[in-house]
């Protein structure tokens, strides 16, 4: 059976770019680290506190690549699987 599998060729590239994506937003995190504190100058003190801390939007942003990436690994998958069970009948 010659089936064309230029759609796996996307799927592929789009499970690439998802891969790239997740890992540099891990390397984003892990440089920064995961919590992002805003700091402000105390009137009172006249020094600089902490007043807001939030999760570093590369992880997010990591989440999400890595759902994409499992979107695209699964959608490889379930083509390939399907491909398998095309059968052609050879007529006498």
């Amino acid at each position: 059976m010659n089936l064309d599998c230029r759609p796996d060729a996307l799927m592929l590239e789009g499970a690439c770019i998802a891969y790239q994506a997740a890992i540099q937003a891990y390397e984003d995190d892990t440089a920064a680290g995961p919590l992002v504190a805003k700091r402000i100058l105390d009137p009172a003190t006249n020094k600089l506190v902490v007043s807001n801390v939030k999760p570093h939007p590369a992880v997010a942003q990591g989440n999400a690549a890595w759902m994409l990436l499992k979107a695209f690994l699964l959608g490889i998958w379930l083509e390939s699987v399907s491909r398998t069970r095309l059968t052609i009948e050879k007529t006498h």
